[in-house]
């Protein structure tokens, strides 16, 4: 299961790749045409694909964590008794099943991980309970739904200078 996750990953990560770059494109030709307030507001989704792309490579890392230590999930029944990095892998997925709903295959590992280690687990990591273990990235990329001013600007330039245009004479402050 874990391995078709990480297909279906790659898949995924492709398709966002291709979204991320014509989006760039699409920023970047809307800057040159002085069209800044639709630069904007396509600037927010970028940031959100740009953070699932993210969160995208850290499961594919959680999983390849999972197939690694594959020995001690076999072993030990209890969470406890494995090794932090391999409880942290197990949180991470079981967090990302329940926001990323274009990999079903996160799901099914999240219901075999509950049946395995109990609700109580999956629902610390799902619900970010205090206790959870779930990496501040990984919640950062899943769930931050807003993009800070200085955080669009600064992406706004980093496209208009990957495609060569001034900004120099724009008043950001005024548009």
């Amino acid at each position: 299961m874990i391995e078709k996750a990480q297909l279906r990953l790659t898949i995924q990560k492709k398709r966002n790749d291709s979204i991320i770059r014509q989006s760039r494109a699409d920023i970047a030709q809307l800057l040159k045409i002085g069209q800044l307030d639709q630069a904007f507001a396509r600037v927010e989704r970028l940031f959100k694909d740009q953070n699932l792309l993210a969160a995208y490579d850290q499961i594919n890392d959680f999983c390849e964590c999972i197939i690694t230590n594959f020995p001690h999930l076999c072993e030990q029944r209890d969470v406890q008794s494995l090794p932090i990095d391999v409880r942290q892998a197990l949180a991470n997925l079981i967090f990302a099943a329940s926001r990323c709903g274009e990999l079903p295959e996160l799901n099914l590992l999240r219901h075999f991980f509950r049946a395995r280690y109990g609700c109580e687990f999956e629902t610390t990591n799902v619900e970010l309970r205090h206790e959870n273990i779930v990496t501040p990235q990984i919640k950062q990329n899943l769930c931050k739904l807003v993009i800070s001013y200085d955080e669009m600007l600064q992406l706004i330039s980093e496209i208009a200078k990957e495609h060569t245009l001034d900004l120099k004479f724009w008043d950001f402050e005024q548009s």
